[in-house]
């Protein structure tokens, strides 16, 4: 289990749903554009919907020794989802 850090944001989050978040998160910074994140553990707990922005500080931290594989296909859909919405909604373990 590793974390996220952005901003006021600090969540544990499972490695591989972390590597998804680092291809998303770099890929939206590269062309300096900002999106809403929210993370959701279960049904009723999330947090407090925070702004990517390139400007903001971000730590990503795995768990375990090498990053776990990238899910291509789960990172496209997480860029529509933005691209769609303006938004991100993630469930973490």
């Amino acid at each position: 289990m590793g974390f996220l850090r952005l901003g006021a944001l600090r969540s544990q989050v499972d490695d591989q749903t972390l590597a998804q978040l680092e291809r998303v998160i770099l890929t939206r910074m590269l062309g300096e554009r900002s999106f809403r994140l929210q993370l959701h553990r279960g049904r009723f707990q999330s947090s407090e919907p925070v702004t990517v922005s390139p400007e903001q500080p971000i730590v990503f931290a795995f768990d375990a020794e090498f990053e776990p594989p990238i899910d291509e296909r789960m990172a496209a859909e997480m860029l529509e989802e933005i691209e769609i919405t303006g938004g991100l909604h993630v469930v973490v373990a």
